[in-house]
């Protein structure tokens, strides 16, 4: 079952205002801001709800089977770091790479993939992310890509589907206890300050 939702102004996020190569494709994706990073987002399917529980965990609220959104990123937008109990599936469809940034749970080191379709720059148009990972995504900024549009299309799917009963946001200071081996500027980037 596709799912058309109807389109929302985005209230916090002015990258819209300062990039013009936005509009056409606001019509895909405008439709909401994560409340934890910039960009927008669209959730474009949802498949059939699941029978009985999702997880082994007892809940007993309704699941799809999959989720699938379109995610756009400008400058400056950041998915911050955060886990979900699925794999997360992630397409690149158009504009500039994005860094999908990982911290490897064995080595608790960072791990950078370039999602994107230059192959010989060693971009990759599918990544998935492992359940339980923190991970967070951002586009890869002029001083590494001089040039290129401003914003990039991604397409994001969770199975069974996303729900934000199955999120988890980083904190700031945690993740810098937890992970002295990465860059403390990173975690800086890829989190909020905590009130």
């Amino acid at each position: 079952m596709f799912l058309c939702l109807s389109l929302h102004p985005c209230c916090c996020c002015t990258n819209i205002v300062r990039c013009p190569s936005y509009l056409p494709i606001l019509s895909i994706v405008r439709v909401a801001v994560w409340s934890f990073s910039g960009g927008f987002y669209k959730r474009v399917y949802e498949g059939d709800f699941i029978p009985g529980p999702a997880f082994s965990l007892g809940e007993q609220s309704k699941r799809h089977y999959s989720t699938h959104i379109y995610y756009c990123l400008g400058h400056g937008d950041v998915s911050t770091f955060h886990k979900l109990r699925s794999d997360e599936l992630w397409n690149f469809y158009s504009g500039r790479p994005i860094y999908v940034v990982e911290i490897d749970p064995v080595t608790k080191r960072e791990k950078k993939t370039k999602l994107g379709n230059d192959f010989e720059a060693g971009e990759v148009p599918f990544y998935v992310v492992a359940a339980g990972r923190w991970f967070g995504s951002f586009v890869v900024p002029d001083s590494e890509l001089p040039g290129r549009e401003d914003f990039a299309l991604v397409g994001c799917t969770v199975s069974p589907g996303f729900d934000f009963e199955d999120f988890v946001m980083a904190k700031r200071e945690k993740m810098k206890e937890d992970f002295p081996s990465v860059s403390p500027q990173l975690i800086d980037k890829m989190t909020h300050p905590e009130e």
